[in-house]
């Protein structure tokens, strides 16, 4: 058992992951060890609220302990995944469920039984699927530029500060419109010969007007419709990982509001992000895995939190072979 936990604290430490499944499989690792000795062989349990305490970030840490623990299918898959080059024996997690106050549910490592081969004619699991968290009202923080129209993170679509935003973004689609005709305009009517710098200015324009499109005007108009945007870079604050723009109905009105979908994916235990569907995926968002972004992409319902597999077809399980396939007849 100890050497088994040795060995993977050195492939967690030499090949480090992102996710907040290793940060706690690290983390039951290292106290396991801690609390192993000769004289105690038997293996260390966790409670889920201690877990989320150890590992969970400050605004995780708001969330309901069976909420934020990952289901077990993403904890072995995340075991399974660093343990694949070690040798054997491996380790494998242990679980005992709960039953009301006072009984928590108990999470462990222990040793795992030699793999068990599979029978021809076996078919290989369904497509893996995910389950999407969202985050809580105003844990995602606005920028200071659009702090004073989302207080909280969110706005009021008929209210005056909404109304404002919505103003705003009309104006503004407005001038840049007027400018880029403008600066071709200029261009057009001018009597001189094409030069190089004409054609400089020409090319700035036009890549200004696309960055400045992009993400300024854009995600404004494609919320309405797709409901789940991006947002621009210049939305949330700066210190805030990329999140989404969403519209919502609520109480009869209609709401935009900063909030951040991710999952746990159910392949290698990585962390699963909203990010663009192009140029492999014709849907809008996709949820891509941040350890393979192009392989481990799902698909993203907001209704249900639920998301399929879309990636390339997944490898059928390898054969084992038997003990006795060298063996004489």
């Amino acid at each position: 058992m100890q050497s088994a936990l040795s060995r993977l604290k050195q492939e967690l430490t030499d090949r480090p992951f992102t996710g907040r499944t290793y940060e706690l499989l690290q983390f039951m690792v290292n106290q396991s060890l801690a609390r192993l000795d000769d004289t105690n062989t038997q293996p260390l349990t966790f409670e889920a609220v201690a877990l989320q305490s150890a590992c969970a970030s400050s605004t995780e840490r708001e969330m309901l302990p069976k909420d934020w623990m990952p289901k077990r299918p993403v904890l072995e898959a995340t075991l399974t995944r660093v343990q694949h080059a070690l040798p054997l024996p491996h380790l494998q997690f242990g679980y005992a469920k709960g039953g009301g106050r006072g009984n928590p549910s108990l999470y462990w490592l222990e040793l795992a039984a030699a793999p068990a081969s599979f029978a021809p004619g076996t078919t290989s699991e369904s497509a893996p699927s995910v389950e999407y968290r969202r985050s809580a009202q105003g844990t995602v923080k606005p920028s200071l530029l659009i702090r004073w129209l989302m207080r909280d993170g969110q706005i009021r679509n008929r209210s005056p500060r909404g109304l404002t935003l919505l103003i705003g973004v009309l104006i503004g689609t407005l001038m840049w419109g007027l400018s880029l005709a403008a600066v071709l305009l200029a261009l057009g009517l001018t009597h001189q010969p094409l030069t190089s710098s004409s054609l400089v200015i020409l090319l700035v324009s036009l890549a200004g007007s696309w960055v400045g499109w992009k993400q300024l005007y854009e995600p404004w108009f494609r919320l309405l419709d797709e409901r789940v945007v991006k947002a621009p870079y210049w939305v949330p604050a700066i210190l805030e990982d990329p999140c989404e723009l969403e519209i919502f109905r609520h109480d009869k009105e209609r709401w935009i509001r900063l909030v951040r979908y991710v999952a746990d994916c159910p392949l290698c235990g990585g962390t699963v992000e909203l990010m663009p569907g192009k140029p492999d995926q014709c849907l809008p968002l996709v949820g891509r895995c941040l350890e393979s972004p192009h392989i481990h992409v799902f698909t993203f319902d907001r209704t249900s939190l639920q998301g399929t597999y879309l990636g390339p077809a997944l490898p059928a399980p390898k054969l084992a072979s038997t003990l006795d396939e060298e063996s004489p007849d």
